[in-house]
């Protein structure tokens, strides 16, 4: 029995806490501090390796995004590659862009076609066309003056006189025949 040593409360403690992959680094850091000198087995490897895998981490993160940062200016050069489609230039892309922005619009190729929709002007409507004038072309024969009488063109006030003129003629001879005619 005297072989024997007797392990105290405190001592049990400890080498739990020791033998504990959590908490070692923990234990190891108090005793370094309160004891430099001492001797503690495997924390100047652990240290190392600790370092090691610090390094490789940073290194993979800034690998990350790089990755990430190339993956964006990819994205961002195929946008605007669809905006150019659209008909925009280079000078264009900032306001295009802004457009973007300010409108909330999710992707270049849309905000270019809003923004080529606002600064083109329109194709000019034809000024001819026999809609427009009455009594020109297949179109308005009842405007080509009645009874062989003045068109709308030369004296509107006496050709609407003469339309009157038929309209109630029309409905005094043929009251159903003029309803379709005049409806």
């Amino acid at each position: 029995m005297a072989d024997e040593i007797e392990v105290t409360p405190e001592v049990k403690l400890a080498r739990t806490l020791f033998d504990d992959p959590e908490t070692r680094p923990l234990i190891e850091e108090a005793v370094a501090k309160k004891f430099p000198n001492a001797p503690i087995p495997g924390r100047k490897e652990r240290l190392e390796g600790q370092r090691v895998l610090d390094e490789v981490r940073k290194e993979r993160e800034a690998f990350k995004a790089e990755v990430e940062a190339e993956r964006g200016r990819t994205l961002l050069e195929s946008e605007r590659n669809r905006a150019r489609a659209k008909g925009i230039t280079d000078a264009e892309l900032p306001a295009v862009e802004q457009l973007m922005k300010d409108r909330l619009i999710g992707d270049h190729e849309t905000a270019a076609e809003f923004y080529r929709s606002t600064q083109q002007v329109a194709a000019p409507r034809s000024i001819y066309s026999t809609m427009d004038v009455p009594g020109r072309g297949n179109h308005g024969d009842e405007f080509k003056g009645v009874n062989g009488g003045p068109s709308i063109l030369q004296d509107r006030d006496q050709w609407a006189r003469q339309m009157t003129d038929q309209i109630l003629n029309d409905f005094h001879a043929n009251p159903s025949g003029a309803a379709k005619k005049w409806a």
